[in-house]
């Protein structure tokens, strides 16, 4: 069963996609009750600091360098090899509107601060001359590179992931930061009632991390999540921002063939799209625009009913959409200009919340 969301009236939704519904994959029985008994050891401590922050997506690098600018000896942890987060290693690459309806640009900051280090050619957007622009044309333009909406230009920007990786580690390390990668921050360190730093799991085994500050940038909260804050789950089946996928990239193609074929040839996209469903099985996806024209971005399908801190069901939404990158490309390169040539460029799993298409699923949330 698909549901196709429709723009509403505060311009949450910045795009159109469908969400999927659909039956699940067998799965084996946990062994239900029981247990085993992991005896005490002595974990060495890694090193103290004033400031622990926990994910180095973009929240939690901008915290790591606001906290490093006050003077604060400050360490930041991130379980993969690079930080950005869903930004860069989720292909997160399109930037949600940083402009108001007028053009004005509202969300700067260091925001501003890491686009501004990006090369020219690692970011796509219209110039800025036309932000808020409501010419039909010029909004028609941009709205199939994801910078117009209710008919408006705006600077809502695609951005080569790589290159983001690295502004904002050079960013952390200029700040004087502690970068710790490829160590996932796992458990609370407690006293009494406050967090007073924390355990991580890396290639060396379990170590302590002592902070007078602890800061939460783990996306889905699993650090307060595990000091026993309260909580409670914030999931909407229906609706976009709650849904669970993978997001790809094919290389070799041509958008702007793309995009005439979309805009100019209606009936045979129709046509197109009907037949995409039939191979998918109705998981069948557009794709968007990236800051380049030889790359094009897939940003679903989109899954729901998925937990995003539930293993098993993580693993059941890579398994189903790694199985539909392979068939999408069998239809795209098969049946659509711009495709004949294209590949498997890379994919990441991409959580989507109900807080923002740029953040992911958070079943854990702060009453």
């Amino acid at each position: 069963m698909s549901d196709e969301p429709k723009d509403d009236a505060a311009g949450r939704l910045f795009f159109q996609s469908a969400i999927f519904h659909g039956a699940r994959l067998p799965r084996r029985p946990r062994l239900a009750g029981a247990t085993i008994h992991e005896p005490a050891r002595t974990v060495p401590v890694f090193r103290d600091c004033d400031v622990l922050v926990v994910g180095g997506g973009p929240s939690g690098t901008a915290a790591a360098i606001a906290a490093a600018r006050t003077g604060a000896e400050v360490v930041l942890l991130e379980r993969a090899n690079h930080l950005g987060g869903l930004s860069t290693g989720g292909l997160v690459i399109w930037i949600d509107r940083m402009t108001d309806w007028s053009g004005q640009q509202i969300i700067q900051g260091m925001a501003s601060d890491l686009l501004d280090r990006l090369p020219k050619d690692a970011v796509a957007g219209p110039p800025r001359g036309l932000w808020g622009q409501a010419d039909e044309t010029t909004a028609a333009y941009w709205r199939e590179r994801t910078a117009s909406f209710h008919g408006i230009v705006t600077w809502s920007p695609t951005i080569d992931p790589e290159h983001l990786k690295l502004a904002s580690q050079e960013m952390v390390l200029e700040s004087n930061v502690h970068l710790v990668l490829h160590a996932w921050g796992s458990i609370p360190l407690m006293e009494g009632n406050r967090v007073a730093g924390a355990i991580f799991e890396s290639k060396e085994g379990r170590m302590a991390i002592r902070a007078a500050v602890t800061i939460d940038c783990t996306g889905d909260g699993d650090i307060f999540h595990r000091a026993g804050a309260a909580e409670e789950t914030d999931v909407d089946a229906r609706d976009i921002h709650s849904c669970v996928n993978t997001a790809w990239m094919f290389g070799g193609v041509d958008m702007r063939r793309w995009i005439d074929f979309k805009t100019g040839r209606k009936d045979d996209f129709s046509a197109f799209m009907d037949r995409g469903r039939a191979a998918c099985d109705g998981l069948f996806e557009r794709p968007f625009v990236s800051w380049r024209d030889d790359v094009a971005l897939f940003m679903g399908p989109r899954l729901a009913g998925y937990s995003a801190v539930d293993v098993e069901d993580q693993t059941e939404v890579e398994i189903r959409s790694h199985r539909l990158m392979a068939r999408h490309l069998d239809v795209y390169r098969a049946h659509t200009p711009g495709f004949e040539n294209a590949f498997l460029e890379r994919d990441r799993l991409r959580l989507t919340s109900t807080s923002g298409v740029n953040h992911p699923l958070k079943q854990r949330l702060r009453p």
